[in-house]
């Protein structure tokens, strides 16, 4: 995939390898055009993405390091790789609010995976806007097992992910204060679902031990 995207990235420009950081926006609008769906099925020729697919955009993000927005002096490529990944976090938020389990399922998961790589800024000027779109999936859990799990998962990441933030202390509690009662009434889900509450509630309990306070006798 990355000779492929390579070649056809470059155009003109001279650059200097796949770690040339000018490729990392384009190389970021080809992985969302060909291996995420459409927020729209209708307007989407393959709605459901392969394994393959997923694996190569996870793949892609990880290795190559496209969300992170970062090292690049040039204002206008900055530009470039920031609109990107606005576009990159736009096709999340909207598959997660999907009423189609598979796509809401890749949303979720893949704006988790947001959460770990994005870049310090984007991250902190965005947390709690992302909160409140898992937070919804945590308040009232999809029927689909799979869901609910990556809802999970992704809350995890974001909370791991705030907690290295220490000027955002008070404000990481708070939202985890919120988070707590909902676990509490997915415990009583199917057994997978409950595991992943039960560790999503013992990662808050370890992070943020204050904001579980109030319902320790429940806990």
């Amino acid at each position: 995939m990355a000779s492929h995207i390579h070649a056809a990235a470059a155009g003109d420009l001279p650059l200097t390898g796949m770690h040339d950081l000018r490729l990392r926006p384009r190389l970021l609008r080809r992985v969302l055009a060909e291996c995420l769906p459409l927020p729209d099925p209708a307007a989407d020729l393959q709605p459901t993405r392969s394994p393959a697919d997923l694996a190569r955009a996870l793949s892609a993000v990880r290795e190559q390091g496209l969300l992170a927005v970062e090292g690049a002096a040039d204002p206008g490529l900055l530009e470039e790789w920031s609109a990107a990944v606005d576009a990159w976090v736009d096709r999340l938020v909207a598959l997660l609010a999907s009423d189609r389990e598979h796509s809401c399922w890749v949303g979720t998961s893949f704006l988790g995976l947001t959460f770990e790589e994005c870049s310090e800024d984007r991250f902190a000027n965005s947390y709690s806007f992302w909160f409140e779109k898992i937070m919804k999936k945590i308040k009232v859990p999809s029927s689909n097992k799979m869901v609910s799990i990556a809802t999970c998962t992704a809350m995890a990441s974001l909370f791991m992910r705030l907690a290295k933030f220490s000027n955002l202390k008070d404000e990481a509690t708070l939202l985890a204060q919120k988070v707590v009662q909902p676990l509490l009434r997915l415990l009583d889900k199917d057994g997978s679902v409950a595991e992943k509450a039960t560790d999503l509630l013992g990662l808050i309990m370890k992070l943020f031990p204050s904001s579980v306070y109030r319902h320790f006798n429940k806990v």
